[in-house]
């Protein structure tokens, strides 16, 4: 299982695995509230304990249940930083050009951080433990009361199917169109922002034709 991708399903019998994927579907909203309201160091502290027990039920390692994190963690040091940089200006500690650093900032960017890192993990539980066609099952239970107001969900649930068919197949493009550009000398592995900018073109304009 170990060349799956983050986000991808991993058969297995654990806890989780067996759990209805409607039920886990709630329980991840639940608990993605809880992620965004938390504001204390008891809950985070909580929120990250249950969060590692999950994914050790779930039959997750660090490596797997991370791998988002890992893939967006420009995104997450970027949060950080911001708030850091310009978040509570009247607390700065020495304010520069248009950077106002404060440690009221640098919290509240690492609060933001762990909400993000967390909601990442627990989609990458519930992604891990649930196929994509039970997971559309349970998103139709979910959303079933909604047609009492006369929403058209099965529109949007066709939408969801397609998506997830889709999504699949075009990261098997990439895959493909990644091998066939490394074949022809270009160097993903290339390091530096402008770069990696460089070696994305190859790869992302024949997936986007591909696609389209």
């Amino acid at each position: 299982m170990n060349h799956l991708a983050s986000g991808e399903y991993r058969p297995g019998d654990s806890i989780l695995h067996s759990l209805d994927s409607a039920i886990k579907l709630i329980c991840f909203l639940l608990l993605l509230l809880a992620a965004l309201t938390t504001d204390t160091p008891a809950g985070y502290t909580g929120m990250l304990l249950f969060t590692a027990a999950l994914a050790y039920l779930a039959g997750l390692d660090a490596k797997h249940a991370l791998s988002t994190v890992r893939k967006l963690w420009w995104l997450i040091i970027l949060v950080l930083l911001s708030n850091f940089a310009f978040y509570a200006p009247e607390e700065t500690f020495g304010a520069w050009w248009i950077f106002t650093p404060s440690y009221t900032g640098f919290f509240k960017g690492l609060s933001i951080a762990l909400r993000i890192a967390v909601i990442l993990v627990l989609a990458n539980i519930l992604s891990a433990t649930s196929s994509s066609l039970k997971l559309l099952g349970a998103v139709e239970t979910v959303l079933s009361p909604l047609r009492l107001l006369n929403i058209p969900v099965e529109r949007f649930l066709m939408s969801l199917e397609l998506s997830a068919r889709l999504i699949p197949a075009i990261h098997e493009d990439a895959a493909i169109i990644r091998r066939c550009q490394m074949s022809r000398g270009v160097n993903f592995a290339a390091k530096g922002f402008f770069n990696k900018a460089e070696t994305a073109y190859p790869l992302l304009l024949p997936v986007l034709i591909s696609s389209f």
